[in-house]
């Protein structure tokens, strides 16, 4: 599986809105909505 180049702010913007929706939303949710977000870059 190849996988592509992360575009450093965005990995940082999406970390900080998971901690951010972290205190309000499961953890499951978030590895979902997480992994499609990553796959859809």
């Amino acid at each position: 599986m190849r996988t592509r180049a992360n575009d450093p702010n965005k990995v940082k913007d999406l970390m900080d809105s998971i901690r951010e929706v972290g205190l309000q939303v499961p953890v499951s949710t978030l590895i979902i909505v997480t992994y499609l977000y990553l796959i859809s870059m």
